[in-house]
C-alpha cells in the first residue's frame, strides 16, 4: 500500500496486528471513530482545530523515509538516550552503555507489544475508546510509536529526546507513545516536533502520549514545536 486517506479508511486497509486480543480492540477503537461525534460534551470544546480537518486531504505513507540532514544535525547534537522517528517509522534509538545493563527499555512500540505483551495489554485496556473520538483513531490505528519503561529505583540524570519529524512529502502520522515508570523512578521526556511541508494537502501529526506513573515517581514531560503552518497537531 502505497497511501490512504483518512476518509476511506477501513480496518481492512491496515494490518493491524497478529495479536488477537490487540487486534480486536483496535477494531473496536476503529468503529468508535466512525460513531463519535468531533466533541463528545454539549459543554465545552476540547479540540480547536477539528472543524479544519479536511480528511479526503488527509492521507498516509508507511513507506520508510529518510531524515533530513537538518533534523540528523539536530539528533547529532542530543546528549543521552535519544529516539529519531520520520512520519510512520522509527529510524534510529541510541541508549549509552551505561544504562544498557539497567533493565531500561525503549523499544518501537510495535516490537514492545510482540516483547512485553501482558504489561502492555494492562496499559492498552486502561484506554477507553468511547471517551473521544480522536483518542479512538490514534487507538486504533497508529502505525509507530516509543514504549519506554524506566525500572524500579532508577534516577535519568539526563533526559529522554524524542525527535519526530514530518517529512515534505505532505503524508500525516498516528503515532502513540506509552511511559511506564516503576516505584522511585525519576525520568524527563523531551519530544520534538518538526516539519517543513508547504504543498497544498493537509498534514495532521496525530500523536497520544500516555504516562503510567508509579509511587514516589517523578515525570516531566516537555513537548517542543517547529511545525509548518500547513502542519496540524
Amino acid at each position: 500500500m502505497d497511501s490512504i486517506t483518512l476518509s476511506s479508511f477501513k480496518k481492512e486497509d491496515f494490518n493491524l496486528s497478529s495479536i488477537p486480543w490487540l487486534k480486536a480492540f483496535r477494531e473496536r477503537s476503529l468503529e468508535c471513530y466512525h460513531l463519535l461525534p468531533n466533541e463528545v460534551s454539549s459543554l465545552y470544546n476540547k479540540y480547536t482545530s477539528t472543524t479544519a480537518l479536511k480528511p479526503d486531504s488527509i492521507f498516509f505513507d508507511l513507506d520508510y523515509r529518510e531524515p533530513s540532514q537538518l533534523i540528523l544535525d539536530r539528533f547529532s547534537e542530543v546528549q543521552g538516550i535519544s529516539i529519531l522517528s520520520v512520519n510512520n517509522k522509527i529510524h534510529t534509538i541510541n541508549i549509552p552503555k551505561e544504562l544498557k545493563d539497567r533493565d531500561i527499555i525503549i523499544e518501537n512500540i510495535n516490537d514492545a507489544l510482540n516483547k512485553h505483551e501482558e504489561l502492555l495489554k494492562d496499559l492498552v485496556y486502561r484506554i477507553d475508546p468511547l471517551e473521544d473520538k480522536f483518542l479512538a483513531l490514534e487507538n486504533s490505528l497508529f502505525s509507530s510509536g516509543v514504549f519506554i519503561y524506566i525500572p524500579k529505583g532508577l534516577v535519568l540524570e539526563e533526559p529522554i529526546t524524542i525527535i519526530h519529524e514530518q517529512g515534505d512529502d505532505g503524508s500525516s502520522s498516528i503515532l502513540r507513545n506509552i511511559f511506564y515508570l516503576e516505584e522511585s523512578s525519576n525520568a524527563t521526556i523531551i519530544n520534538e516536533l518538526y516539519s517543513n511541508y508547504s504543498g497544498s494537502k493537509q498534514q495532521v501529526l496525530f500523536e497520544l502520549n500516555e504516562a503510567y506513573i508509579s509511587s514516589n515517581s517523578e515525570f516531566n514531560h516537555i513537548i517542543l514545536q517547529s511545525l509548518s503552518e500547513h502542519t496540524l497537531t
